[in-house]
């Protein structure tokens, strides 16, 4: 045997040796990655995970997000009174007034010439004594009259076609509405006059009812819809008009109803069970709710003193 081939095994040895570990001892990977495409997708992937999303552009996103569905939920319940299940639980909660039909009032007070009303709210008819007492009874009256979709609707015509608000005695009715127009057509110096009894009730829910009513019939006349205008009016021996009560009755239970639910106030005296037993007429047949406004318009004492 040669040298060299003497030292053969010893040398290939070394060299197993050098290429199973490294200087640390260490052995390394020599067998690349079955599938190197996906090694490169995996790590890919983990660097898009850890790269951080950016706040500002989201944030933005969130806020507008809010902002139209916030919108969009105050436009439902002014035309549609959507939630107003949302608040029953609430409605007895004491209303402390609405600063905002206050200010407005107050400022058609301010700059109304005899009972034109404010641009921006529903003025306080002149040549009518009322007291502070009075003014915000009618403020609650009318801030509570808002509380439901029609209601604010009603409320908006008032504005809309200047027609103030104010008090009078009346001896049997708990108010009326006058409308005028003038020479052009334009609606002129139309009112609403509450009872001061029932103003001086302090009841805002009632008179905000009072109002609904009222309301009503200026909507029916400014519209065109009043049945006066086609000569179709059914009237009862006392004047009164059948349809238009019907109608001005209908809009009072249909507010009493969002406002307080289909079984209503469950009161047993006083003006609220009135409305609850129109609130009830209102949700049988319409032949039945029109025999119950007849019934209840009958009254030989109907506009007295007016």
């Amino acid at each position: 045997m040669r040298p060299d081939e003497q030292h053969a095994p010893e040398s290939a040895e070394v060299a197993a040796n050098t290429i199973a570990t490294d200087s640390d001892g260490v052995t390394p990977r020599l067998d690349p990655p079955a599938q190197p495409d996906d090694a490169v997708s995996r790590y890919l992937q983990r660097q898009a995970a850890a790269r951080q999303i950016a706040p500002l552009p989201l944030t933005f996103m969130l806020l507008m997000l809010t902002f139209a569905l916030f919108s969009g939920a105050i436009l439902a319940q002014r035309e549609t009174g959507l939630f107003n299940h949302i608040f029953l639980p609430f409605h007895k909660i004491a209303l402390s007034g609405d600063p905002v039909v206050d200010l407005l009032n107050r400022r058609g007070m301010a700059a109304a010439s005899g009972s034109v009303a404010s641009v921006k709210g529903v003025a306080f008819c002149d040549g009518t004594s009322m007291g502070n007492s009075d003014r915000q009874a009618l403020n609650q009256g009318l801030a509570t009259m808002r509380r439901t979709g029609e209601g604010n609707q009603l409320f908006a015509l008032l504005v809309t076609n200047q027609v103030c608000v104010g008090v009078q005695d009346v001896s049997y009715n708990g108010g009326f509405a006058m409308t005028r127009r003038d020479n052009q057509g334009s609606w002129l110096g139309s009112e609403i006059r509450v009872d001061t009894g029932l103003v001086q009730t302090g009841d805002a829910e009632i008179l905000a009812a009072t109002l609904v009513h009222e309301a009503t019939h200026v909507a029916r006349a400014v519209s065109g819809t009043a049945c006066d205008t086609t000569d179709a009016c059914t009237k009862l021996a006392n004047g009164v008009t059948v349809e238009e009560e019907v109608a001005a009755h209908a809009a009072e239970a249909r507010w009493w109803i969002a406002l307080h639910g289909s079984p209503g106030d469950a009161s047993t005296s006083g003006y609220n069970a009135g409305l609850d037993d129109l609130a009830a007429a209102y949700q049988a047949e319409p032949a039945i709710f029109r025999a119950h406004v007849i019934d209840l318009r009958s009254s030989s004492r109907e506009g007295e003193g007016l």
